[in-house]
Order: structure tokens, then C-alpha cells, then sequence
């Protein structure tokens, strides 16, 4: 679960007019506008030329604003691990830890670290990483890692499915897929934001030809056994996203000039059980210097 939502929500519904007008929240913690005086929490700012009380209201204000924070990411938080506020020594009577100096601000969400990078280095379908699943499908080239269509390193990972054959079917289908089912972390749920990366390339991809109108899952986003809340797949000759019930994006238009070639794609989801949700995707093709905004939906 991520902490944006959380914070803003707490520091904007638990100002007043200023800093002479304060309210009591659940009757304990009072609440005042901070911004020309205390600055926002997590900016880690100590004033010495504060007046006592000054100081003191500044203190009782980041002192509950981070005690909220500790108690949501104790409550909430899916994370492997929490920070370890005992690392700090910076003012604790104020920001509990979580500062290391003047505007030097400790976030819930490291987003120089990755939950998860396959990188396919260890020349293994599982990317050395235990619980991730490379197929489950029986055919032994159902999954394979080659250095053939190596992209940023020096290995990929393939998946091929040949219809017909009962060895290239997972789950009953026709498909070879990788998973994280096993990897607890790299689920998500209302409230989690998440940021996800990935590259394909269609080997010798076999343009539709007018005979029905197949779509073709590259990559799915699914928490439940049943369908996926959304996917990447080649719908006629274009990559699309299909979102929920009713939305469709058009990511690609026309794949066919890129095949054996690498198509990045990049996406940011604020997972939501209502419609404050939000959805970006960006795509790059061999004919773009950079990534493209595809889709930006807000309140979604």
C-alpha cells in the first residue's frame, strides 16, 4: 500500500486559517496551518529564531503528523520491511525519525528500488528469483531465456505456444505465461500505487488477416482467479489495453513494422476500489527518440 493518498489527505484536511487558530482532532491533537511558520512536515524544517511558542506548536504538529504516519505504515503497510526510525537522531522530539536533517525527508516508497526486476542475467526462466514462475505450461520451449534476442542485457526470456498441442497449454488454454502469484509483494490492492516496466519483441508475428478478430494477452494485471483487470494484448495488427469492464486504449497502432524489434512499455496505477483511481501508460517503439504518453486517465 502506498502513503501519497494517506499524507496529502492528512495535511490537507487537518489545516485551520493559521497558525493562532488551531482545532483538536479527536480531541488530542491540535491542527493549524503550518506553512509559513512550521512548513509542511516533510520538510524537516527547525527554525532556532522561533518564539517557544512557536516551537512548541511546531513540535506537537510533526510530532502527530508522524505519529499518524508510523501508525498507518504499521497498520497498512504491505511492504516487506518498515524504516528503522532509530537510525536518525535528527530532532526526534519533532519528526520521530523519519528526518535525517533540514529537508532531508525519509519516504514510505523507495522508488530507486524495485519490488521486482527480471532481468533473465542468471540465463534461468525464473530470473534467480524464487516464486517466480517462468511457465506452467509442459512443452520444454514453452519458456526458454536465450542470448538471441538479448535487449538491455545480455538475455531475455521467450515464451512460444503452438495451437493445437496440449503441451503448450497452461490452465487449459493455449499460453505461456510468467507469473508473480508466488511473490506476496508484488500484489496489489485498493490503495496501492505501482509503477510497472516491461519490453517484448514478436518474433516473426503473424499479421492478421481478416479471420475473426483474436486478441493475443501480452501482459495481464490480475489479483483474483478470475479475469484480469486489465491487459496488453494484440488486438488485429495493434497493441491495445483493455481496462475493467469497457475501456479499450490503442497503445500501438500498427505493430507489423516493428516486428523483431523491441516495443518498451511503461505504466503508473493508483489502485482503487472507487473512482479516484488514476492510470498512465507510456510506450516506445523503434520510431520514438523516448517514451510516449498513451493514456492518462484521472478518476478512473
Amino acid at each position: 500500500m502506498g502513503s501519497e493518498g494517506y499524507l496529502t489527505y492528512h495535511y490537507q484536511n487537518n489545516n485551520a486559517a493559521n497558525i493562532k487558530s488551531s482545532a483538536l482532532i479527536d480531541n488530542v491533537v491540535k491542527s493549524f496551518s503550518s506553512v509559513e511558520t512550521c512548513q509542511r512536515p516533510w520538510d524537516c524544517h527547525i527554525d532556532q529564531s522561533w518564539s517557544s511558542e512557536d516551537a512548541q506548536s511546531c513540535e506537537d504538529l510533526n510530532n502527530a503528523w508522524y505519529s499518524y504516519r508510523q501508525q498507518f505504515e504499521n497498520d497498512h503497510w504491505s511492504k516487506t520491511s518498515t524504516i528503522d526510525t532509530a537510525e536518525s537522531t535528527y530532532h526526534r522530539e519533532y519528526f520521530l525519525g523519519y528526518c535525517t536533517s533540514e529537508g532531508i525527508y525519509i519516504p514510505m516508497v523507495d522508488y530507486s528500488t524495485a519490488i521486482l526486476e527480471a532481468t533473465y542475467e542468471t540465463g534461468t526462466i525464473d530470473s534467480g528469483i524464487p516464486g517466480l514462475t517462468g511457465t506452467t505450461a509442459t512443452a520444454v520451449d514453452a519458456a526458454f531465456v536465450s542470448s538471441e534476442f538479448a535487449h538491455s542485457g545480455n538475455y531475455s526470456i521467450g515464451h512460444k505456444v503452438v495451437l493445437g498441442e496440449p503441451a503448450y497449454e497452461s490452465s487449459g488454454a493455449p499460453r505461456s505465461e510468467s507469473d508473480t502469484l508466488g511473490l506476496l509483494e508484488t500484489r496489489y490492492s485498493n490503495g496501492t500505487n505501482a509503477k510497472y516496466e516491461f519490453s517484448f519483441l514478436l518474433h516473426d508475428w503473424e499479421d492478421w488477416l481478416n479471420q475473426g478478430i483474436p486478441v493475443d494477452i501480452l501482459w495481464q494485471f490480475k489479483h483474483t482467479d478470475g479475469g484480469p483487470d486489465g491487459f496488453f494484448g494484440i488486438k488485429r495488427n495493434s497493441l491495445v489495453l483493455r481496462w475493467g469492464q469497457s475501456h479499450q486504449f490503442t497503445i500501438v497502432a500498427d505493430v507489423r513494422p516493428f516486428d523483431n524489434q523491441w516495443i518498451e512499455i511503461k505504466s503508473e496505477v493508483r489502485w482503487r476500489d472507487d473512482s479516484t483511481g488514476s492510470l498512465k501508460v507510456w510506450a516506445k517503439t523503434p520510431a520514438d527518440a523516448a517514451l510516449v504518453l498513451k493514456v492518462d486517465e484521472h478518476n478512473f
